[in-house]
């Protein structure tokens, strides 16, 4: 079992919802709109398992990002100092 896996294990053990994974073809085609290439355990992460979804914490109170093409804004988040 590779950590993504147990990722999601850890997620069903507390009840929570597991979103659709993305297919590796949408994530392709995310990377190549953006001219970006995600790293290899990310993509992993949203064609395994793709997070709880907002809003949906587990025991600690965290949520986990879903994939999502259409949230993604095409700039970087600005770096305060």
């Amino acid at each position: 079992m590779n950590i993504i896996e147990e990722f999601k294990e850890y997620l069903l053990k507390q009840n929570l919802e597991i979103k659709e994974p993305a297919t590796l073809i949408e994530v392709e085609q995310f990377e190549q709109q953006y001219k970006l290439k995600l790293p290899q355990i990310l993509k992993a992460y949203f064609t395994l398992c793709n997070g709880s979804g907002e809003m949906n914490c587990n025991n600690e109170g965290f949520s986990f990002f879903t994939f999502d093409p259409r949230q993604y804004c095409g700039q970087p988040f600005p770096l305060k100092s």
